[in-house]
């Protein structure tokens, strides 16, 4: 019986670690196989001091994530424009689903600075799953709030 593939891009930001998590439960659930693919941007060198802390990182969330759950998976580092490396590399690797962060900007900040996750998933052969880091309110927001509501009683 052919084992599902899970592709999971990884770029250390704040939703990677849920992404990862997300994927980690999915191949738990089924017949699955985790892919976790590092894409390195062309006008990074390849190698810099960015790299030994990107491996460390990688490596606490194997640990964490992977090999504590028993999970079949691989990791694969390439080189090139993220979007277009993570479509082209699970069409290779006949990916069945792609799970991955996002930082989920919004309006104006979207469309300058555009959206890895939106250029997967428009150009992605197989369902994308996003993975945004949820956003607390402030500390001060909420107190004001209840301090509010104790000064109307």
């Amino acid at each position: 019986m052919k084992k599902n593939l899970i592709l999971c891009p990884v770029d250390f930001s704040e939703s990677t670690e849920l992404a990862i998590s997300l994927a980690v439960d999915l191949a738990n659930a089924g017949n699955s196989k985790v892919i976790l693919l590092h894409v390195i941007a062309p006008d990074v060198p390849a190698i810099s001091i960015n790299q030994s802390i990107n491996n460390r990182l990688l490596a606490r969330l194997r640990r964490q994530y992977l090999d504590l759950k028993e999970v079949d998976w691989e990791q694969v580092t390439r080189h090139g424009n993220p979007a277009e490396t993570v479509i082209t590399y699970a069409r290779q690797s006949s990916a069945d689903l792609i799970v991955m962060g996002t930082q989920g900007r919004t309006g104006l900040a979207s469309l300058v600075v555009g959206s890895v996750a939106r250029r997967v998933m428009n150009g992605a052969h197989c369902p994308v799953v996003t993975v945004k880091t949820p956003s607390f309110p402030s500390a001060g927001s909420w107190q004001d709030e209840v301090i509010a509501m104790g000064a109307g009683s």
